[in-house]
Order: C-alpha cells, then structure tokens, then sequence
C-alpha cells in the first residue's frame, strides 16, 4: 500500500525533474485573439478534462504538497499500525 502512495505522489513531483512547470491562467489575456473551436482543429477531439487543470494546480501548490506530504505519513503510520497489530495478533494465539 504504502508503496501505491509513494507512486502516486511521485507523479506530482517528476514532471518539474525533467524541467516541465505547471502554469495556471488566471485571467483571460491568455486566450486566443480569434476564438478556435474544436472542428478547426486537425484530428478529433477523443476526451476532454476541464477540471483536471484546476485539480493539478491544486496539488502543485504549497497545500497541495502538504496534503500530499501528510497522506504519505499518514500511509506510513497505518502500515506500521497495521504490521505492530499483526505482530500482536500473532502472540495472542496459541
């Protein structure tokens, strides 16, 4: 278990290795002067996240990464709970 959490958090923290940053547009001077829709585009359109972004940014900031930091904790404080109760478990019997 505790090994699928580190995995996870693990994919907030390589993209910034290989140099890649997350931005967020805040405001919409970012957008396109002439809007572009989806059939001008070459190919199609197969699946669209529109909150993925937001929940990305979410995690890539400062309370993100604590609440990342603590779910790891808290994943290595059960696994080390659940290994002290076995081990107690296994005295019990005879």
């Amino acid at each position: 278990m505790i090994f699928i959490v580190v995995l996870l958090c693990s994919l907030l923290v390589l993209p910034e290795v290989f140099g890649c940053h997350m931005y967020h547009v805040l405001s919409g001077s970012m957008e396109p002067y002439l809007p572009v829709s989806y059939d001008q585009y070459i190919g199609s359109v197969i699946l669209a996240l529109p909150y993925l972004g937001v929940v990305m940014t979410l995690l890539t900031s400062l309370y993100g990464k604590l609440a990342a930091a603590a779910a790891v904790l808290l994943g290595v404080v059960l696994n080390l709970a659940g290994s002290l109760w076995e081990r107690h478990a296994q005295k019990k019997e005879p």
